[in-house]
């Protein structure tokens, strides 16, 4: 991993700048989003990602990238109701700040900062990406009049299919075929979507590395990863490829965090 050393915006906010300090980042998180960036991350090398970002923050990174407000708070406003008083896997944290607004942050960094336009469908997507596996709120007719077809035709996409369809498979064979059947409904997708996927297989393998240590449950969702997300992103190559790099990257510090718990 090379280090960066942060650079320094012509505009700033010390509250925002703080999320950043000391940290080996070319882009200040979430200065990143001001528009006044000087330089991107060299190419190759790393840059950290927050591990939580409050809805402050949040709002002032998606009015620096122009994401239409009005639709933001409504978009945030569902995420918060059904996630608000779910805890993470890891049990640690609030799914909502923990989760649920790091996928569009991690998706609209890694876009900026390789010089892609961020896409808002898919952005106000991300926020709501786990809306339909989570909460009954879902609800496609309202969902498409007040954010349009393309953003729910994503959240159709990034959402897996029940459990229930798999009821005659018994673990480990559930848990593949699902997840197969799931990366089978970003066949003929955009990009943008299937950037967010990968954002959000991201911020899971990063939450497992920071705080679920080395479980079964979490040598499991890496090999997963490996196994089926790996590939998936590299599919991207051509158009996306730091998906890939940032995926492979996490798999192999889980790989390494397992090694060591094995050898101790």
């Amino acid at each position: 991993m090379v280090d960066c050393a942060p650079i320094s915006p012509i505009q700033t906010d010390d509250r925002l700048w703080n999320l950043a300090a000391n940290s080996c980042v070319a882009i200040p998180t979430p200065i990143l989003f001001t528009r006044f960036i000087e330089q991107p991350c060299p190419e190759g090398a790393f840059f950290l990602l927050p591990q939580e970002i409050s809805e402050d923050d949040f709002i002032t990174v998606s009015r620096s990238i122009g994401i239409d407000q009005d639709k933001l708070s409504i978009a945030m406003g569902f995420a918060r109701t059904v996630h608000s008083e779910q805890p993470r896997n890891d049990g640690l944290r609030n799914h909502y700040t923990g989760h649920a607004l790091l996928v569009p942050l991690y998706y609209a960094m890694i876009e900026i900062n390789a010089g892609r336009a961020v896409e808002e469908d898919v952005f106000l997507a991300g926020v709501m990406h786990d809306i339909k596996e989570d909460g009954p709120l879902f609800n496609d007719e309202y969902l498409t009049s007040v954010f349009g077809a393309e953003v729910v035709d994503h959240l159709h996409t990034i959402s897996k299919p029940p459990k229930s369809n798999y009821r005659h498979l018994q673990p480990p064979d559930l848990d593949l075929e699902r997840e197969s059947d799931y990366l089978a409904q970003f066949d003929g997708k955009g990009m943008g979507i299937k950037a967010l996927k990968c954002a959000d297989k991201v911020a899971n393998l990063r939450d497992d590395w920071a705080n679920v240590g080395t479980s079964s449950k979490s040598l499991a969702y890496m090999r997963e990863a490996q196994k089926l997300f790996l590939p998936f992103a590299e599919t991207m190559i051509m158009h996306r490829r730091e998906y890939a790099m940032y995926l492979r990257y996490m798999i192999e510090m889980l790989a390494y965090k397992h090694s060591m718990d094995f050898l101790s």
